[in-house]
């Protein structure tokens, strides 16, 4: 089975970053809805955080096993890159998704696969006029080919713990245009997938299948358009969860600090003209508002503290030590002194663990149906969230349905 491997891009090399496009695919999201923070940003260095340097070598450890054809993570690999049992886990995930991928279609004898493979959009300026897609390229981590399908896989290695992605993205569409320019055959279908293997709850991993001509029609009505709204006089600036949550100016900008006011205006004069009782209408708007104006101000909050750390004068504000709690200067000397006076029972707390650490002391590969036997997962606690998130909704009894199912018994 034929592999092909290419120098990684937007990886660390030698503890520097390589060079990053000026479109690349995992900014896209963000300069889609916001073409003018391109120009907000640009100047502003990309600083790589601990959790990115985490998933920076999780990814070299991928790559190294699937070149070296390993099933199984070899002890000496996480010698090598020091990996503690969870992030071990965590790539045992993928090379275990990526082999079953390969065994899935093993009856073709053309397939083949890229990983760390740089893509170009480039190719597609003849189609579309737009010379800013040569400044559009990225690392695409991993794809396979079955020629005798017309099908390819574009998939994306997520580590991070927090926020689940979905692999319907800009930045996977790119992805994907980009490895089909440089195929020379027929491809009638794509799945983009997304892999995320520390995800504490959901589906670890996620596909979404399209064809080449939607993503062709994507490429000119979404992408290239706003490329080239980036270079206008007077680009368009629109706010969004997903376009700002990773954006350099988020905590500075004027456009989301004007739309974060106007949106507490509105609530606000909403309730000094409304009478004793709000309609659903009127709350489910006011509940709309709500979330971007939370994750603002803690923005802003996190933005002065930052500021002041770095010696910045804010008017009116200083950093102030927390409340802080005693503890034992040497907990084992501290052991040994009270050990002559009170039984251990009296100096402990013992406390059983979690099902959660117990399957990290086991191992998630040792936990076998009688360990599953001993854990209950109650139902979560319900939570509102907006009508497009992707969740399914709970269906709650009102009184009336309660009374006619007590009389239909």
């Amino acid at each position: 089975m034929p592999s092909s491997t290419v120098s990684p891009c937007n990886r660390m090399n030698g503890g520097q970053m390589t060079q990053h496009s000026k479109f690349s695919p995992s900014q896209l999201t963000r300069i889609i809805s916001c073409p003018g923070s391109v120009a907000d940003t640009e100047d502003i260095p990309r600083e790589s955080s601990t959790y990115a340097q985490e998933g920076t070598m999780l990814h070299s450890v991928v790559e190294e096993c699937i070149n070296l054809g390993e099933y199984t993570l070899p002890e000496l690999t996480k010698k090598k890159f020091s990996l503690d049992t969870e992030q071990a886990e965590s790539v045992q995930e993928v090379l275990d998704w990526v082999f079953a991928l390969r065994a899935q279609h093993h009856d073709s004898t053309e397939m083949f696969d890229a990983i760390e493979s740089k893509v170009y959009l480039a190719p597609y300026i003849d189609l579309t006029g737009c010379e800013l897609l040569n400044d559009t390229y990225g690392t695409l981590d991993y794809s396979l080919v079955v020629p005798e399908e017309q099908l390819v896989y574009i998939v994306d290695w997520k580590f991070g713990k927090g926020v689940e992605v979905w692999p319907d993205t800009a930045q996977l569409k790119a992805y994907a245009l980009g490895r089909l320019a440089a195929l020379d055959f027929t491809i009638t279908k794509v799945i983009l997938v997304i892999g995320q293997p520390r995800l504490y709850s959901g589906e670890l991993f996620k596909s979404h299948e399209t064809t080449p001509e939607e993503l062709i029609s994507w490429l000119q009505s979404d992408l290239v358009p706003a490329l080239n709204n980036t270079q206008s006089k007077h680009p368009t600036y629109c706010p969004t969860e997903a376009g700002c949550r990773w954006c350099a100016v988020k905590s500075t900008c004027k456009y989301r600090r004007n739309l974060a006011f106007e949106s507490a205006a509105q609530v606000f004069a909403m309730h000094a003209t409304l009478p004793d009782q709000i309609d659903d209408t009127e709350l489910a708007d006011f509940l709309t508002k709500i979330p971007d104006l939370k994750k603002y101000i803690a923005d802003l909050e996190l933005y002065a503290s930052n500021s002041l750390k770095a010696g910045k004068e804010i008017p009116g504000w200083k950093l102030v030590a927390g409340r802080s709690i005693r503890q034992w200067k040497d907990v084992k000397a501290a052991q040994m002194y009270y050990a002559d006076r009170f039984d251990i029972e009296d100096l402990t707390i013992t406390k059983f663990k979690s099902p959660t650490q117990i399957e990290k002391l086991i191992g998630k590969r040792n936990i076998t149906d009688e360990d599953l036997a001993l854990v209950v997962k109650p139902e979560g606690k319900p939570t509102m969230v907006k009508d497009t998130d992707r969740r399914p909704a709970l269906v709650f009894e009102t009184a009336e349905d309660k009374f006619t199912k007590y009389v239909q018994e």
